[in-house]
């Protein structure tokens, strides 16, 4: 016996049958802030280049400044989240060519912005170490993957529902524009780890959007119940790719999340032993930081005398940690540090 096919995709015939649709003008009024058409392009695609080009000088200067005020001015600037949600509309009318373009925006706009990053980065003077709001962006976690997709979702719940105001809270809570400046400083300088993380943070944030801000979009009615039954087919696909975007990127994201943990659990253990190396009821000395760059372990520790029994930590540390780990003490005193 045949299975009917809206039992084979049960999904969408269930939001047919019991979401409350909007109105013709309420649908309207959307798709006139997503998309634009005819003599609205040009002027629109002037805008969007514009402010994109502004968004990402700020959060260059901002990110180069170190200062997180500054990049988060260039978050609320920043056009991004139109061309975004333009596409998850696309996605769930199953406007196949509106899609690609809308994609195509994006991505030309994310290469334009990581040019213009690489070239602040390089006329900024050089620096030994990234400030450390270029490296907050380089890291990206499982974390950030939640944070895109709440986010998504509220971006759509606040552009059908015009009693919230939540778009500024969204623009800063979603960051678009600093990765993609991220990624060209960093090319600039020559880590291209950094750069391919920092564009993986874009990418969760791109693909998390599109695939809560299409739940959402069809949660509250936006497509046409005519038009969800014609294009059934294409909006499926359409969420079908999404949702494997968004797999795909939890692998690398869920191996940075494993290694931050496995991190923290190595500084840890390398803080015990070095508290229990100094004594827990010496007061003379105390742990300023502990760094862990691969096999080198770095400890600093303030004291009035240079520590002893340096060997013993190493041992105690490398029987933790790995044979091949090697320690490095640092021992401070009225601002000078000797190697030991």
């Amino acid at each position: 016996m045949s299975v009917p096919r809206s039992s084979r995709f049960p999904s969408l015939g269930n939001m047919s049958r019991r979401r409350i649709d909007l109105s013709p003008e309420e649908r309207r009024d959307v798709l006139n802030q997503l998309f634009f058409d005819g003599e609205r392009r040009r002027p629109y695609l002037f805008r969007f280049a514009t402010l994109l080009s502004l968004s990402v000088a700020i959060a260059s200067f901002g990110l180069l400044a170190d200062s997180t005020a500054v990049v988060i001015g260039a978050m609320l600037v920043a056009p991004l989240m139109t061309p975004i949600q333009a596409a998850a509309a696309s996605l769930v009318m199953g406007w196949t060519r509106r899609q690609l373009y809308t994609l195509g925006l994006v991505v030309a706009g994310a290469t334009w912005a990581i040019t213009l990053g690489y070239f602040f980065g390089l006329i900024t003077p050089d620096r030994a170490v990234l400030p450390a709001e270029v490296l907050a962006r380089t890291n990206p976690t499982l974390l950030d993957l939640g944070v895109a997709l709440a986010a998504g979702a509220a971006g759509a719940y606040t552009l059908v529902r015009k009693e919230s105001s939540a778009i500024p809270g969204v623009a800063v809570a979603v960051a678009l524009v600093p990765p993609l400046s991220v990624v060209g400083i960093t090319l600039e300088a020559g880590q291209r780890d950094l750069a391919f993380n920092a564009l993986l943070l874009f990418a969760t944030n791109l693909f998390a959007i599109i695939m809560a801000a299409s739940l959402v979009l069809l949660i509250v009615g936006f497509t046409p119940r005519a038009l969800m039954a014609r294009n059934r087919s294409l909006i499926r696909r359409g969420f079908m790719i999404s949702a494997v975007a968004v797999v795909l990127i939890t692998v690398p994201l869920g191996a940075h999340s494993y290694n931050i943990v496995s991190q923290a659990s190595e500084r840890h253990d390398v803080e015990r032993a070095v508290r229990d190396w100094i004594g827990h009821d010496d007061e003379d000395f105390d742990i300023i930081s502990v760094d862990i760059d691969g096999d080198d372990i770095w400890i600093d520790i303030l004291g009035p005398s240079e520590p002893t029994g340096i060997i013993l930590l190493n041992q105690v540390i490398a029987d933790r940690l790995g044979p091949d780990t090697i320690t490095h003490v640092r021992w401070v005193q009225r601002n000078e540090i000797r190697m030991r």
